[in-house]
């Protein structure tokens, strides 16, 4: 766990102390930087600390043949943090672990492509897909497929690709 905390949020490391007696587990969480380390309560951290550890524990938890559902993992991850969640995904879903995953984050699913890329992640376990309405607000669902070099066989529109239109408004 105390690999992908860091991989997710640099710098971080937590550590437990179990109180037996009271039936208690307490959690620190340290920030090291340099020669400073400073220790935090988890009521002292930001939110995405406290909402990414369950996740990476359930994912590192799980075994093949079990079935995780995740919404939004990407809350409150900073974007480099966004996209190693994606190959912590990745690498839990290659383990045979069964996940559907509801994300609005393009660092998600660019973590996913690389994991594809990198052998790390068969393709054909991975299936996206992108609902949208069409002018009369029935539903249209299109399934987009990570190739082996990580690229997407096409783009719907409006699936992630904000940026490119932002760039091409400002020039």
């Amino acid at each position: 766990m105390e690999k992908w905390l860091s991989e997710i949020s640099p710098g971080l490391k937590i550590s437990f102390e179990d109180y037996d007696r009271a039936n208690l587990l307490g959690l620190q969480i340290r920030q090291t930087g340099g020669d400073i380390i400073q220790s935090y309560s988890p009521l002292n951290v930001g939110f995405g600390i406290s909402y990414i550890l369950p996740i990476i524990v359930t994912l590192l938890k799980a075994e093949e043949g079990d079935l995780v559902i995740l919404e939004n993992p990407e809350a409150h991850l900073h974007p480099k943090g966004q996209r190693k969640m994606g190959e912590l995904i990745s690498k839990a879903a290659n383990g045979g672990v069964q996940i559907i995953l509801e994300t609005h984050s393009d660092h998600i699913l660019n973590g996913i492509r690389l994991s594809a890329r990198n052998k790390e992640i068969d393709p054909e376990k991975v299936q996206l897909y992108y609902f949208s309405k069409d002018q009369d607000m029935k539903p249209v669902v299109e399934n987009p497929i990570i190739q082996p070099d990580g690229r997407l066989n096409f783009w719907p529109d409006g699936f992630f690709d904000e940026w490119d239109k932002a760039i091409d408004e400002m020039f």
